[in-house]
């Protein structure tokens, strides 16, 4: 099964329009986390195409920055909210699995110790590098890619504080073993987010065989040996929100 995705991001002498293909496991290729091909190309009624700003390196505050990434998907994601859920994040390692485009990850870093933007994606990790430079110095320094295989996200035991994977979880493909390998790499009283597609007939989103049902989601992370799994499928529009605790 193949789904190819494209960014279309510019940023200052960058015209990028990428064609994003990652293999979850033998022979499957997926979107490339937060982005998605439904997502970054618009075609209006004139037939022009839709696309994002051109902050300079000189004046580049991360809002800038953030906001060439998908500016549409913050109407029905609420990128704000979902942030706030996950409670204060001073001295916190946040792992953001199936980073893609750097959505989430880049908006995370004004609050958190650290952002580990974690992709199987070789081109995803060369675009997010690439935006990095375009960083304030203080967010640079605490800001790292890293490649992986798809099946782990090669966290170091207790590595994250938070982990979330957004538009991402439906793709991989034996959930039940990579969220028992993850728990690993969560810290005591760590907590897990994940934000994925309801599955019904919705007009934005991949199509239903691309999607993972909640009460599904909940069962395999309660299997996995997640704790106090809360779901919530009425704040977004188009998705639902899982949290669940590493412990009771």
């Amino acid at each position: 099964m193949y789904l190819t995705n494209k960014i279309c991001v510019v940023l200052v002498f960058i015209s990028l329009l990428m064609s994003c293909e990652s293999e979850y496991g033998q022979g499957t290729k997926i979107p490339v986390g937060h982005t998605h091909q439904y997502e970054h190309t618009h075609t209006h009624e004139d037939g022009t195409t839709h696309t994002h700003g051109e902050p300079t390196k000189a004046d580049s505050p991360i809002d800038n920055v953030v906001n060439t990434i998908d500016e549409e998907r913050v109407l029905w994601q609420k990128p704000k909210e979902i942030i706030q859920r996950l409670g204060d994040l001073d001295n916190k390692v946040i792992a953001d699995i199936g980073a893609g485009s750097g959505y989430f990850s880049f908006r995370l870093l004004p609050q958190a110790k650290k952002v580990i933007a974690i992709d199987i994606d070789p081109q995803a990790i060369s675009f997010m590098d690439s935006v990095k430079q375009f960083l304030p110095v203080e967010f640079q320094s605490k800001f790292e890619t890293r490649k992986v295989g798809p099946n782990s996200p090669e966290l170091k035991d207790g590595e994250a504080d938070v982990v979330i994977i957004v538009n991402t979880i439906a793709y991989i493909e034996n959930k039940i073993n990579y969220l028992k390998v993850l728990k690993k790499g969560i810290s005591k009283n760590g907590k897990l987010l994940i934000i994925d597609f309801k599955k019904r007939n919705i007009p934005i989103g991949p199509p239903a065989d691309n999607k993972i049902a909640l009460s599904k989601l909940e069962q395999q992370l309660i299997q996995a040996g997640y704790k106090r799994v809360i779901a919530d499928d009425q704040s977004l529009d188009y998705q639902y929100i899982v949290m669940a605790s590493v412990e009771e």
